[in-house]
């Protein structure tokens, strides 16, 4: 059952990420799956990231990209999303998104979002340099 939950919120995000995200950056349009298969495949040819990084990167739930609002700078923001947010959601976004700025050498914010985000998490988050966003 948690897996289903969690399938059905992945798919809530990705319908509706500018609507959950839109504070961390202006101009958010989620990466399709053909755009990061692109964009993967072509780091991976380039020799930017190893095989394993690869499907690292994949694992992501979702990747969207966006601007800067200082500095109208291209960035992606890295997600993972589960029903309530733990330390492996958190660990798991911050190192994906890291082999996604090593990938694409563009800025990249880690997110967690879900329904439960304890304060320890929120605060934890905030430590790492990731987002958090909670679901209605």
């Amino acid at each position: 059952m948690a897996d289903i939950n969690g399938d059905l919120l992945e798919s809530r995000v990705r319908e509706r990420v500018f609507a959950y995200l839109n504070r961390f950056a202006p101009r958010l349009r989620l990466m399709t799956d053909a755009r990061m298969a692109d964009l993967l495949e072509d780091a991976l040819d380039d020799g930017m990231v190893t095989a394993t990084e690869f499907d690292q990167i994949n694992l992501l739930d979702f990747v969207a990209q966006g601007r800067h609002r200082d500095t109208s700078e291209s960035l992606y923001l890295a997600g993972e999303v589960s029903y309530t947010v733990a330390d492996k959601d958190l660990d798991q976004a911050v190192d994906r998104a890291k082999l996604l700025q090593k990938a694409t050498d563009t800025p990249t914010i880690p997110v967690v979002i879900g329904k439960v985000i304890p304060d320890l998490m929120k605060q934890k988050a905030t430590e790492r340099g990731a987002g958090w966003a909670l679901l209605p």
